[in-house]
């Protein structure tokens, strides 16, 4: 190890305030979803918020993959978005991938559903 711990240069920082965080960024990815959003950006914000809700509910922090099979199982009405948003992501980089505004209006009641489940 090169220089002193990290802790003596940055306190930690508090569970409690750690998790308050992440529930408001939950809730903003909500907002953030626009008219034009490709499958990439929309599988962003379905697995970022699958991982949020799974470390506001356990208060640990795991991949998105393993979020994504939590959430399937904890929400199974949206099961099958969560599931094809694991392929968005992988093909995000796609030249051929295809144009995701017909999947906008279903990504964005998951995630104002989602985002009603972090605010309780």
């Amino acid at each position: 190890m090169i220089g002193p711990p990290i802790d003596s240069l940055i306190p930690p920082i508090p569970r409690s305030e750690y998790i308050d965080e992440v529930r408001q960024h939950v809730v903003a990815i909500a907002d953030q979803i626009t008219d034009d959003a490709p499958p990439g950006s929309q599988a962003y914000a379905i697995l970022t918020m699958c991982r949020g809700l799974y470390t506001i509910t356990f208060g640990e922090r795991l991949s998105k993959r393993q979020a994504a099979s939590w959430a399937q199982q904890e929400f199974p009405e949206w099961a099958d978005l969560i599931r094809r948003s694991l392929g968005w992501r992988q093909g995000q980089w796609d030249p051929d991938r295809q144009d995701g505004t017909a999947t906008v209006s279903e990504t964005r009641t998951l995630a104002a559903q989602l985002a009603d489940v972090a605010l309780k």
